[in-house]
């Protein structure tokens, strides 16, 4: 199959949905399929890229990792002409997502859609943030996908939550998969001494963005009262984000900042030789679709402690791999930490293959077989191509009925987001290699 992966965010930017698009396009190119990806161009892209396609466009909207397209250029309609693929794979439902909708209706090509992220848990990057704005995106992201022909979730939890808000496409759950890791630990005392972890001490660890909805706030609170009963134990945060500098003022308040390390921003390989050290993972994000970082923790066998949540309860059993906290308690939460760390070595050796096991399920051989299968639910039969014989009055009318479709989306979606906030509100053949390409 030729498959067109579209999304608005993508190297250099390192997060779920990067990670969860690239690991795919590898294992599906893996399997004999041409996967390309379309997205935006960015400040310090790869110069050198294979099978994606970049899109001029306004980089970093409003201090975000977000780009916005500028109009379509003509090379992307003919690139898309020339590649003629099977599937199209929309990640967002906006910007590059638009254009992904206008694509799959226009040349007749089946549209998928991936609902990676709560986009209402990130309305504080909006100049508008407030209850109206939350409401708004949820009803466009659940419209968008009521576009699509089929939706694919990360979780169950995920997918209860979109047929809760009014989604009436068929849904396949298929998570991200992870690269299995066998080797547990990296050269330990080179990786200490290059980020300065402090010598012969136990490590808290985390991986990801630090930004607000990863809920650093809590984590920074939850991880400082614990080593403020544990001198033996330290803490190390890998990754960047607009929140470092008050989880170090946390920290300083604390009194435990000299057994704290930021190593910040790495590339994907470093993240797992430092992750490698870990001794306990922690996760308080309530905002995830999957746990993807959880998983790959796992992966190394580490014990992971982290707050129940949408796709963070799939990946731990409370007791047998790790601790889901349920409470939303700091206390809870710095007690499980101890209940990890003062393990018995027998109890110990059997958490660590528990979470061996459970990351195992989400092998990236597993999900990408998951995800073919759904490629193949929806595409047309072989020989058929979407758009033979359709005749340009049909074109015309199929790309006026979609831009209609989308308006409408639009619309709706305001109209229940002011509504909805009144009513609530008080009395007041052998994959081929493409070249990279900018399209102008």
């Amino acid at each position: 199959m030729r498959i067109l992966m579209m999304t608005n965010t993508y190297k250099p930017i390192l997060g779920g949905v990067e990670t969860s698009i690239e690991s795919f396009q590898k294992a599906l190119r893996k399997k004999g399929h041409e996967a390309v990806i379309v997205a935006p161009e960015y400040s310090g892209q790869p110069k050198k890229e294979k099978n994606v396609v970049r899109i001029p466009a306004i980089r970093n909207f409003n201090n975000t990792d977000f780009s916005v397209n500028l109009p379509v250029p003509p090379g992307f309609t003919k690139f898309v002409k020339r590649f003629a693929p099977d599937i199209i794979h929309s990640h967002h439902p906006f910007l590059i997502g638009d254009l992904a909708l206008r694509m799959s209706q226009s040349h007749r090509i089946p549209i998928v859609f991936t609902y990676h992220t709560n986009f209402e848990d990130y309305t504080h990057y909006l100049p508008f943030d407030n209850r109206i704005s939350k409401k708004f995106i949820t009803q466009l992201s659940v419209g968008y996908a009521n576009l699509c022909d089929l939706v694919i979730a990360p979780s169950e939890s995920v997918r209860e939550r979109l047929f809760g808000r009014g989604l009436r496409k068929p849904v396949n759950i298929v998570p991200t998969g992870v690269e299995c890791v066998r080797k547990r630990r990296y050269a330990s005392a080179v990786i200490r001494k290059k980020y300065r972890f402090p010598p012969q001490k136990r490590v808290l660890g985390y991986t990801g963005r630090l930004e607000p909805e990863k809920n650093t706030e809590f984590l920074s609170k939850a991880v400082a009262r614990y080593l403020n009963s544990d001198r033996n134990a330290c803490f190390v945060a890998v990754g960047g984000g607009s929140t470092k500098e008050d989880m170090e003022r946390e920290f300083q308040k604390s009194g435990v900042c000299d057994r704290v390390c930021f190593t910040g921003p790495v590339s994907k390989k470093e993240a797992v030789k430092i992750c490698g050290q870990f001794d306990v993972f922690v996760f308080a994000s309530k905002s995830e679709t999957q746990g993807i970082v959880i998983l790959e923790a796992q992966s190394l066998g580490i014990p992971v402690v982290a707050l129940d949540g949408p796709g963070v309860r799939e990946c731990i059993a409370d007791f047998k791999n790790g601790r889901l906290i349920k409470s939303a308690g700091m206390k809870d939460f710095s007690e499980a930490i101890r209940w990890c760390l003062n393990l018995k070595p027998k109890q110990l050796r059997k958490i660590r293959q528990t979470a061996k096991e459970t990351a195992g399920l989400f092998s990236l051989e597993n999900t990408a077989d998951r995800l073919i299968r759904t490629y193949e639910s929806i595409r047309y039969p072989s020989g058929i191509s979407g758009s033979s014989g359709v005749l340009p009055w049909e074109k015309v009318m199929k790309r006026a009925e979609v831009e209609w479709r989308m308006m409408t989306n639009l619309s709706k979606s305001t109209a229940k987001a002011i509504t909805g906030i009144l009513e609530t509100a008080p009395a007041s053949s052998g994959p081929r290699n493409h070249r990279s390409e900018r399209l102008s």
